[in-house]
C-alpha cells in the first residue's frame, strides 16, 4: 500500500508540474523549466536511466543498420536500437531523427557525420536519454572504440578558404555566410567511448563541430569518455546548456577559429589514469585558441574566438600536464561563476600574444574560483582570478577511486564548502544581460539544490 500511494503522489505532483509547466510557456518564452525539473528529481527519477539506455536494457524490437549515405529523413522510434556501419553520412536536406531512448551502437571505424544543410535532432528526457556508444558490451568498452559525430554547418570561422575536417572522413568545411543557421538540436542525450586519432593533431572527438551555426542547440548533453575532446568546435556560434564531459583523454571544451557561440553550466571531470585509456601529453579542462595557427586576431572581423561561458565546474583529478584552461592566440571572451580545481600543472595558462596581432581584448574572468595550491602558467594578456579554494569545492566525486572506476556510488557536483558561498555579481549581469544566461549568483557548473545531472547521466569508466 505505502509504494502504490507514493507512485500516485508522484504521479499526481508531476501532473500538476507539467500543467504549471504548460501554462508559464504559453507565450513559447525559452525559460529553463527548472521547477518542473526538481519537481521530477524529488518524485524518484530513475537514478540509473542513463545506464538503462546506454547498455542496451531498454531496447524494444530489432536494429536498424545505419550505412552509407542517408539522402532522406528518417526517424528512429523511441527505445529503439541501431548501429553505425562505418562512415555514414547525413546529407544536405535530410534530418535524421532519434527518439527518447533510443540507443545507436558504433562499430570499429565508424563515425556519423551530418553534412552542411542537414540537421540531427535528438529527444530524448530525464527518464530516457538517447545513447550513441560502442557496440561492444558494457565492461569492455573503452575510449575510442568509435569515431563519433561530426557536424558541419555554415557558419563563420576565421578561415579565408576551404580546409579539411580533421579525422580523415574526406570532407571540407568553410567560413560560411549563416551563423544564425540550424544543424539540428541534441537533448538529454549521451556520446560515449568516441574519438579517433589518425595521427596528432588529426582527430575525431566525442562531437567535432565546423562552423555550426547559433540555431544548432545542445541541451542537457554527455559526452563521456572520449579519446580525444569531449567537444571541439571550429567557428560557429552554437550554443550550450547543461554539459556534461567526463573521464576524456585530452580536452573536455576545446573552442578554435573564432567561434563566438554561447554556454552555461557545464561541469568537466577528468578521471583518474587508473581508470584505464591513452590519456593525451597535455589533458586540459578547456583549451581555447582566437584563430587558426598563422592566422591574425582583428577586432574589425570576425576572425577570433569570443565566448560567452558562465556557471562552469573544471575538476582535474591531477592527471599529468594539465591545466585548468589553456587560453592561445588571440582568444577573447567572458568567463563568469566558475571553479577550477584539482589540475597538475595550473589553473590557467594564458599565452594570448602567440600570434599575429597579439590579444585583441583580454578576456575577463568574473566570480571565478581557483585552487589556492596551484599557480598560473603564463599570464601574458590575462588577468587571471586569485580567489583561492583549499579543499574540494564539490559535494563528492564519486566512489570511482575506490570501486574500480565503477562509480557505484554517482558524482554530486553541487557547490560545497568555499564554493557554496554567494558570488558577488550575478550571473546575468557579467554577461552584459545576455537573455540566453539563467541568472544566478551561484559559483559552478550546478546550481544548489537542483542537480540537473541526476538520473540520465553515466559515470562507469568501461
Amino acid at each position: 500500500m505505502k509504494s502504490t500511494f507514493l507512485q500516485r503522489t508522484s504521479l499526481f505532483i508531476v501532473s500538476v508540474a507539467l500543467s504549471f509547466s504548460s501554462f508559464v510557456n504559453c507565450k513559447e518564452d525559452k525559460q529553463d523549466n527548472n521547477l518542473l525539473m526538481a519537481l521530477i528529481l524529488l518524485t524518484g527519477a530513475n537514478e540509473d536511466a542513463g545506464a538503462a539506455v546506454c547498455d542496451g536494457t531498454s531496447i524494444q524490437g530489432g536494429n536498424t543498420i545505419l550505412s552509407g549515405n542517408i539522402t532522406s529523413s528518417q526517424n528512429l522510434a523511441a527505445y529503439s536500437s541501431s548501429s553505425i556501419n562505418g562512415i555514414v553520412k547525413v546529407k544536405s536536406g535530410a534530418t535524421l531523427t532519434f527518439e527518447r531512448g533510443s540507443v545507436i551502437f558504433g562499430t570499429a571505424g565508424s563515425a556519423l557525420i551530418v553534412e552542411a544543410g542537414a540537421k540531427i535532432v535528438t529527444k530524448g528526457d530525464a527518464s530516457a536519454p538517447v545513447c550513441f556508444t560502442s557496440s561492444k558490451t558494457s565492461g569492455n568498452r573503452a575510449p575510442g572504440d568509435w569515431g563519433g559525430i561530426l557536424i558541419v554547418g555554415d557558419g563563420i570561422g576565421s578561415r579565408a578558404a576551404a580546409q579539411n575536417t580533421e579525422g580523415g572522413t574526406g570532407l571540407q568545411y568553410n567560413s560560411g555566410p549563416n551563423d544564425n543557421g540550424s544543424s539540428g538540436s541534441l537533448s538529454y542525450t549521451i556520446v560515449e567511448f568516441a574519438g579517433n586519432e589518425v595521427s596528432p593533431g588529426d582527430e575525431l572527438n566525442g562531437m567535432s563541430l565546423y562552423v555550426v551555426g547559433s540555431g544548432t542547440t545542445l541541451d542537457h548533453v554527455q559526452v563521456h569518455r572520449h579519446l580525444d575532446d569531449g567537444i571541439e568546435s571550429w567557428g560557429g556560434a552554437w550554443t550550450g546548456k547543461y554539459l556534461l564531459l567526463t573521464g576524456g583523454m585530452d580536452d573536455d571544451l576545446d573552442l578554435d577559429e573564432a567561434f563566438t557561440g554561447k554556454v552555461q553550466f557545464l561541469i568537466s571531470h577528468k578521471y583518474p589514469t587508473s581508470c584505464g585509456g591513452t590519456v593525451s601529453t597535455d589533458p586540459h579542462g578547456f583549451e581555447m585558441d582566437g584563430t587558426h595557427s598563422g592566422g591574425t586576431a582583428s577586432a574589425t572581423s570576425k576572425t577570433t574566438t569570443n565566448v560567452k561561458l558562465s556557471n562552469f565546474t573544471l575538476l582535474g583529478k591531477k592527471v599529468s600536464n594539465g591545466f585548468g584552461a589553456r587560453l592561445r592566440e588571440g582568444l577573447q571572451g567572458k568567463f563568469t561563476n566558475g571553479i577550477i580545481y584539482g589540475f597538475q600543472s595550473g589553473n590557467i595558462d594564458c599565452i594570448l600574444n602567440a600570434t599575429a596581432g597579439g590579444p585583441v581584448t583580454s578576456p575577463t574572468f568574473t566570480d571565478v574560483l581557483v585552487e589556492a595550491a596551484k599557480s598560473n602558467g603564463n599570464t601574458a594578456g590575462c588577468v587571471l582570478p586569485s580567489t583561492g579554494l583549499t579543499s574540494l569545492p564539490v559535494i563528492s566525486l564519486g566512489s570511482g577511486d575506490s570501486d574500480n572506476c565503477a562509480f557505484a556510488t554517482k558524482p554530486d557536483y553541487q557547490p560545497f564548502g568555499e564554493a557554496s558561498a554567494v558570488a558577488t555579481t550575478s550571473a546575468l549581469t557579467a554577461q552584459s544581460s545576455d537573455s540566453f544566461f539563467t541568472d544566478n549568483t551561484t559559483y559552478g557548473g550546478m546550481l544548489s539544490g537542483l542537480n540537473w545531472a541526476h538520473g540520465w547521466t553515466v559515470y562507469r569508466a568501461k
